[in-house]
């Protein structure tokens, strides 16, 4: 299933496009993308690289194999995040979520769940403990808490 947003009679599809329409559609506080456009551009690349992990844990859902391409996903995303997180000292602001963070609890916010289904793991934190406290942290927050158990 695709998600599609209509406003206005307009259709917008896909999750990614509907986060930055709203972020653009609606200028409250606070902001989904940061106002640098060198910052924004970032956080654009990495939420489609985001994207590109999600497409990867799909395909092994489906076919049962290649694990090595999530693998190496998490790696590249987990080297990348290093030098951008640091600039935003990696703490989770609560009131202030970002697009990054957003794609991030969709993404693997239940990994457990996907731990089991797929079985591999998904967010092993000796190799990703940057990704896996980011995590972590996003799903202690109220607005992300559910149950994360697979049904």
């Amino acid at each position: 299933m695709v998600p599609v947003l209509v406003h206005h009679g307009k259709h917008i599809v896909e999750s990614l496009v509907i986060l930055e329409y709203i972020d653009e559609m609606w200028r409250y506080e606070p902001r989904i993308l940061p106002d640098d456009p060198y910052e924004r551009a970032t956080v654009r690349f990495w939420a489609g690289y985001i994207q590109q992990l999600l497409e990867s844990m799909e395909k092994l859902k489906q076919h049962k194999r290649e694990p090595w391409r999530m693998c190496l996903r998490l790696r590249v995303l987990e080297d990348g995040m290093k030098n951008f997180l640091s600039e935003r000292n990696a703490k989770i602001y609560k009131e202030n979520l970002g697009l990054l963070d957003i794609m991030m609890v969709a993404t693997l916010g239940a990994y457990r769940a996907q731990e089991e289904f797929l079985g591999v793991k998904v967010i092993d934190p000796e190799k990703y403990p940057l990704i896996f406290k980011w995590v972590t942290n996003l799903v202690e927050l109220p607005a992300c808490e559910r149950d994360h158990t697979p049904t």
